[in-house]
């Protein structure tokens, strides 16, 4: 790749890491486009909120109250999708592999506590959001239940469905996963 003469979008090129890149690419030749205040469209920010701004302000507000029971537990709902992405939802695709982290780190945080978290990731659900899609779904209730099992049995993870088989693929052979899913 030539190094100069080049136009390039650095996404965080505001501060930081980002910051030292940009300048590093201008002071090479290039083009940098510095976007402050940008703002995606009203789909995309509602798009993430639901997925991973809302939990984690929820669980900041409410991990308080949890700590303070005896018995206590966090549910995310993730997705398959998470593991690996699709091309036809890469906003939904990153926002439930957000989420995927968050748990973990929640996990890791309140080790020792009352608090359980759980990440229930459901594979596509027969839902309002999965429409008319002909693919294969499961029924909310059997991820419900799903769910009860495995707070039950203190599981940190619940797959349902076929999630099960793609993380478990996804486990020994990531690749072919990826490609399982990056043209559905």
């Amino acid at each position: 790749m030539r190094m100069q003469g080049r136009t390039v979008l650095v996404t965080g090129g505001t501060r930081g890491t980002g910051r030292a890149i940009a300048q590093e690419l201008i002071t090479r030749g290039n083009r940098v486009n510095f976007l402050e205040e940008a703002i995606p469209g009203p789909r995309l920010q509602a798009e993430i909120a639901t997925n991973f701004t809302a939990p984690v302000l929820l669980t900041a507000l409410l991990l308080p109250v949890l700590a303070a029971r005896s018995q206590a537990a966090i549910v995310n709902v993730t997705s398959a999708l998470a593991l690996t992405p699709k091309a036809s939802a890469p906003v939904y695709c990153a926002s439930k592999a957000a989420l995927a982290s968050l748990t973990r780190s929640l996990r890791y945080q309140v080790a020792g506590t009352s608090v359980q978290v759980l990440e229930v990731m459901p594979p596509l659900v027969n839902t309002e959001m999965a429409g008319d899609r002909r693919a294969r779904k499961v029924e909310p209730e059997d991820v419900a239940r799903a769910l009860v099992r495995g707070l039950e049995q203190n599981r940190p993870e619940v797959a349902v469905g076929q999630a099960r088989w793609l993380k478990r693929i996804h486990r020994w052979a990531p690749i072919l996963a990826a490609r399982i899913l990056r043209d559905t």
